[in-house]
């Protein structure tokens, strides 16, 4: 939605299951938002899109843990049973798209967790998601028949760098209170999809573009409660680092349950 400006409240409701003595999970994730109805600033195009995101599964397996450090590995398999998405010419009304989630993304992950003086804590993170075929891109002009393509998203390699400080040690006389930081890179491997449904010359047009920006640099910071009885919270804001951005502010709020 490049150039739109519009207000989104998202929700992630997830479920992780822990096995092998807790060195392996499996987790479930389901993205639930608001809907979304924004214009683009020169009144000609119009979208809408549905309320929820599609399924992640997450498998994830410590390889390597101690005292100071632990390192795990996982896959995350994100299922195409998200809403669909819409945009139309509302200067003419003839020309309109549907995007239909269809491909299953598969993204690889690492990451690692090191602890200093029980106080300070670093942790990073790697991956890459995979597309493994296009999604569906149903379009219409001058109300003729539809016709359905595959848009085709490149891999995206996300690097991420966080850490944080203790500023009350957890136990279970007090509640623990952490500072916490992070760096969020992702970029775009290869060439994005990028077409238009007609002759650009002629009215009405809709332009295409999977991936409008290749490249995300977002910093975070908050802070993080960890309660005796297996409930944390963390509260943060979040705010990109370049000038091609796909949101001005963030601000989230995380809840884990262990029971």
């Amino acid at each position: 939605l490049s150039g739109c400006d519009t207000h989104l409240d998202r929700f992630v409701l997830g479920f992780e299951k822990t096995f092998f003595d807790g060195a392996a999970s499996i987790e479930f994730r389901l993205p639930i938002a608001g809907s979304m109805n924004p214009m683009d600033p020169m009144g000609n195009t119009a979208y809408a899109g549905g309320s929820f995101g599609n399924l992640d599964v997450i498998l994830k397996k410590v390889l390597l843990a101690n005292d100071k450090r632990v390192l795990a590995a996982g896959l995350r398999v994100e299922t195409p049973t998200g809403s669909l998405a819409y945009a139309s010419d509302i200067s003419s009304g003839n020309a309109t798209y549907t995007l239909d989630p269809d491909a299953v993304y598969l993204t690889p992950f690492l990451g690692m967790l090191r602890t200093y003086d029980d106080i300070w804590f670093v942790n990073s993170f790697l991956q890459l998601d995979i597309a493994t075929k296009g999604d569906r891109l149903i379009t219409t002009v001058n109300n003729g028949a539809p016709q359905t393509s595959k848009i085709n998203q490149p891999p995206i390699f996300q690097f991420d760098i966080g850490g944080g400080v203790w500023l009350v040690t957890p136990s279970s006389e007090q509640i623990g209170l952490a500072a916490v930081t992070e760096l969020h890179l992702a970029t775009a491997i290869g060439d994005e999809d990028a077409f238009s449904v007609a002759d650009p010359l002629n009215l009405p047009n809709i332009f295409v573009a999977d991936i409008p920006i290749r490249e995300i640099l977002n910093v975070t910071g908050g802070l993080h409660a960890q309660f005796s009885s297996g409930l944390s919270v963390r509260a943060a804001v979040s705010a990109p680092l370049l000038h091609d951005r796909i949101f001005d502010t963030e601000a989230m709020v995380q809840v884990n349950c262990s029971f």
